[in-house]
């Protein structure tokens, strides 16, 4: 069974990506580099598609698409996140869209 939860993600660095969401009362973010760098951005309308929490725990690597309207991160164990993309300031010489990777790490605060 598919579990999904609504969340945000942001990109306030030219390849730092954090995302935010609430599961069973408790945040959990996912902070990441995106590669190449994107540029700013946010979406306060992202979507995260799992199958159990055991899967958003620790180091994760992605790849995806990004651009021009949204965005989505496919993970190595299968889970989705994407979204809208707001606010996006592109930089210079990035076309869109874009195949992008990264790696980050799951937190629960």
């Amino acid at each position: 069974m598919t579990n999904t939860v609504q969340g945000y993600v942001a990109c306030l660095t030219e390849n730092k990506v954090v995302a935010g969401f609430v599961i069973d009362g408790r945040h959990l973010l996912f902070i990441a580099n995106i590669i190449p760098a994107m540029g700013v951005f946010h979406s306060a309308s992202c979507e995260l598609s799992y199958q159990n929490l055991d899967m958003l725990r620790g180091a994760a690597a992605y790849t995806g698409t990004f651009g021009p309207g949204d965005f989505e991160f496919e993970f190595q164990d299968g889970s989705t996140m994407k979204g809208t993309l707001r606010d996006h300031i592109p930089l210079d010489g990035i076309q869109s869209p874009a195949s992008v990777v990264g790696s980050g790490v799951w937190e629960r605060i």
